[in-house]
């Protein structure tokens, strides 16, 4: 696997998951790094594939205890067969239950 590309996939309504993502993204230092801000509707009409090449950081937040349900519907219409993803849920305090729409994501869509 050699990693060729970051894209960076978010959805942040108040602008602090987005923040956070992008502190994450200064970290990787790759270029090209390729954004994509599902907070949009526009945008989440919008297919995105990616490749193993790729390394797609994902990041929702979590309210009242769940991450939104048009974060997780538009996940499922990602095409990210063997890709590396890294997936980033922002929250102050939650329990495990938060994390299993995400969980599912992964096992479902990710791990080939």
């Amino acid at each position: 696997m050699k990693i060729e590309s970051l894209k960076l996939v978010y959805f942040s309504p108040s602008g602090t998951t987005k923040t956070i993502i992008e502190g994450i993204a200064r970290g990787f230092n790759y270029n090209p790094v390729e954004t994509i801000d599902v907070t949009k509707p526009e945008v989440r009409k919008q297919q995105l594939q990616t490749s193993e090449n790729d390394l797609l950081v994902i990041g929702v937040p979590v309210y009242v205890g769940r991450v939104p349900t048009i974060a997780i519907d538009w996940l499922y219409t990602l095409q990210a067969r063997s890709t590396p993803t890294v997936c980033i849920v922002v929250c102050w305090r939650t329990h495990f239950f938060t994390l299993q729409p995400m969980q599912a994501f992964i096992v479902k869509y990710l791990i080939k």
